[in-house]
């Protein structure tokens, strides 16, 4: 959970990263990276068997390291993910998983971290703006009830502060309403920006600028 909120707090998410065949650590930056790392995992995991096959059990152990699944629900659905679509093969007692299977499900858990971290850096950025704004009002509000307190505005000066404030809301009334139009219009009518993935009648697509 605090790795989580450093998340959100900092935008972003970790970067996902593997360690390839000369033992250097990759940052996995699109789908074709993910497939890479997965290759390369499966080829470790599946290794010295049939490159294209790989037990369900090799994975499995991984799931049901009491310290991490008491831990991580994920890990658990992992596991359960791997049971559904595992395999039986002639001369082989466990289950298999196939190498196309497992490259999928890597490629889906980079998919879903993209998107994950598209949404925290778009609705941070947002939020950021909303506070600026908030803290603005509340400082104006504050600065004048302290004078009100002090005694140092008069009814004739709270009068013309008044009268400017009509002037103002009369200029920049109409920028007030675009500006929360376009906050209703990125949190309620349009929730996905140019590279965001979502799904569409079970099919996942990306966003694109037309």
């Amino acid at each position: 959970m605090d790795g989580f909120m450093d998340a959100i707090r900092a935008k972003n998410l970790p970067p996902l990263t593997f360690y390839g065949d000369k033992e250097v650590e990759e940052t996995i930056k699109n789908e074709q990276q993910a497939k890479k790392a997965a290759n390369h995992i499966f080829k470790n995991l599946a290794y010295p068997n049939d490159e294209k096959y790989m037990d369900l059990e090799k994975i499995l152990k991984y799931a049901r390291v009491k310290e991490m699944a008491d831990q991580c629900q994920t890990i658990k659905e992992v596991g359960d993910h791997f049971q559904a679509v595992a395999e039986d093969r002639q001369n082989c007692s466990d289950k298999q998983i196939k190498r196309s299977i497992f490259r999928k499900w890597a490629v889906s858990v980079y998919n879903n971290y993209d998107s994950l971290n598209s949404a925290l850096r778009h609705r941070k950025t947002a939020v950021d703006e909303l506070n600026k704004l908030a803290s603005v009002v509340i400082l104006v509000t504050i600065t004048i009830v302290w004078l009100l307190f002090m005694e140092f505005l008069t009814t004739k000066a709270i009068v013309f502060l008044s009268s400017q404030l009509l002037l103002v809301v009369f200029m920049f009334g109409n920028t007030a309403k675009l500006v929360f139009e376009a906050i209703i219009f990125v949190f309620v009518m349009h929730p996905f920006d140019v590279g965001d993935r979502c799904v569409i009648d079970g099919t996942q697509v990306l966003e694109e600028q037309s």
